[in-house]
């Protein structure tokens, strides 16, 4: 829902700045940023669709697709294919909340009837690698550090 943005940005945020080592970017300049800033703008456009994860009642990672197209279309996009986005707050990465995530949102995709989820992660975050192949997900691209990946569900 709409009221999830500023919820959706936090975890873009996390998503977005995983690697070892490097220092992270400042949240607004981050979140300004247009291959960032697609992932959240107007949300809850038709076709939006996402899961929460929650640790007591407090939201604690998301993971979500969105179709683009126009301007917020990047190079490798398919505006009839949604990119997926996944973040879970730092204290609670490692623990299996990430594939819980995933798990739910794939299984309401499929209720949505969506054919195909695409996603981009970086060569270096082998984490997420195993994870999105232990799901199912095919390596179809890489450019320079980043891998481009699609799960087909139907």
């Amino acid at each position: 829902m709409a009221e999830d943005t500023a919820f959706l940005q936090r975890m873009l945020y996390e998503a977005v700045n995983t690697r070892p080592g490097k220092t992270w970017s400042d949240f607004e300049a981050s979140m300004s940023e247009p291959r960032n800033r697609r992932f959240w703008i107007a949300w809850g456009r038709d076709g939006d669709l996402g899961v929460v994860a929650e640790y007591g009642r407090r939201a604690i990672g998301a993971a979500w697709i969105r179709r683009f197209d126009g301007d917020d279309l990047g190079p490798v996009d398919d505006p009839s294919i949604p990119v997926m986005a996944i973040g879970v707050e730092g204290d609670h990465r490692s623990v299996g909340i990430g594939g819980l995530l995933l798990d739910g949102l794939i299984a309401s995709a499929r209720l949505a009837k969506v054919e195909v989820i695409a996603l981009t992660t970086n060569t270096w975050n082998e984490a997420a690698l195993r994870l999105y192949a232990r799901r199912g997900f095919e390596e179809s691209s890489r450019h320079d550090v980043t891998v481009r990946m699609h799960l087909r569900l139907s």
